[in-house]
């Protein structure tokens, strides 16, 4: 079920952080970015049909390393607005 995914990710994520493996200021909201990303390939296809974009082969791990980036220790905080 989606929100027991949702608990299991944020866990993880907050697990990351407390062990100094990552750097995630909010786990729910990042859990929530990471879920629908990595969803919205699916909901692209079946409501544009032959009009979605192609994702290609590589879509899962790409998107997994654009969120690490952002996540790994050390990586440049953005600027609060």
């Amino acid at each position: 079920p989606p929100a027991l995914l949702h608990r299991r990710v944020t866990g993880l994520l907050v697990a990351l952080d407390q062990a100094g493996l990552a750097r995630v200021s909010d786990p729910a909201a990042t859990a929530v970015a990471l879920l629908g990303a990595l969803h919205g390939r699916h909901e692209l296809a079946r409501s544009l049909g032959s009009h979605a974009p192609e994702t290609g082969e590589d879509y899962l791990e790409s998107v997994v390393r654009i969120f690490w980036q952002g996540l790994a220790p050390g990586a440049v905080e953005a600027p609060h607005r």
